[in-house]
């Protein structure tokens, strides 16, 4: 008889994650089937590496629960030491290529956080999705006038801003493509772990 699994499916280089529900008969099974849709393309996975290694899985249980707190049910075969070859493929890979994709990791993701460096999550309580205008002139094209609250129509480019508990808002990375948006904010939601809301100015109209 089959059961419900929840894993979380990575793509090591890029640290493109996806959370993945399915049947299967045990954790091997829905490792492998997890595995399977994202290799298959059946599981939008946005990867943008420079060293292709195969899919792993980060953690997976039964149900709906956290997947990431079920790191210990993944089988060997399925694990990130096996996806990058084990031990001694991890130590041999290039510095450079390592760095690269933190660079571009960082500036998809943390674009306007200092050194594209990704902050501390504990400052926030939520993410929330926003449509954004650059409201300054040509005589001034590197200012901070910035207005936010716009409607999908109205926005020229889309932020994920962090909210602390008192409702300040922290800017964490500007997306220009509406495509991306929702996909970076779900990234995002995903690597913190935080709840992520979309601007009730941007829900209406959709992005």
């Amino acid at each position: 008889m089959l059961k419900t699994f929840t894993a979380i499916a990575a793509f090591y280089d890029s640290d493109r994650r996806a959370r993945i529900v399915v049947e299967a008969e045990d954790f091997a099974d829905a490792c492998r089937k997890a595995v399977d849709m994202v290799d298959n393309g059946e599981v939008e996975t946005h990867v943008e590496t420079f060293d292709p290694t195969a899919t792993f899985i980060y953690g997976v249980v039964e149900g709906d629960a956290d997947p990431w707190g079920g790191a210990a049910n993944v089988p060997a075969e399925f694990s990130e030491a096996a996806a990058l070859g084990g031990s001694e493929r991890i130590e041999k890979r290039s510095a450079s290529r390592a760095d690269s994709a933190s660079s571009v990791t960082g500036a998809r993701l943390f674009n306007c956080c200092t050194d594209h460096a990704e902050p501390d999550w504990s400052r926030f309580t939520s993410l929330e999705l926003a449509g954004c205008r650059d409201l300054n002139g040509t005589d001034d094209p590197a200012g901070t006038m910035i207005a936010g609250g716009q409607s999908a129509g109205a926005a020229e480019f889309f932020t994920v801003y962090g909210r602390s508990a008192d409702g300040e808002a922290g800017a964490i990375t500007d997306i220009e493509d509406p495509r991306d948006a929702l996909a970076v904010a779900a990234e995002l939601g995903m690597r913190s772990r935080l709840p992520v809301t979309v601007s009730v100015t941007l829900a209406g109209e959709g992005v």
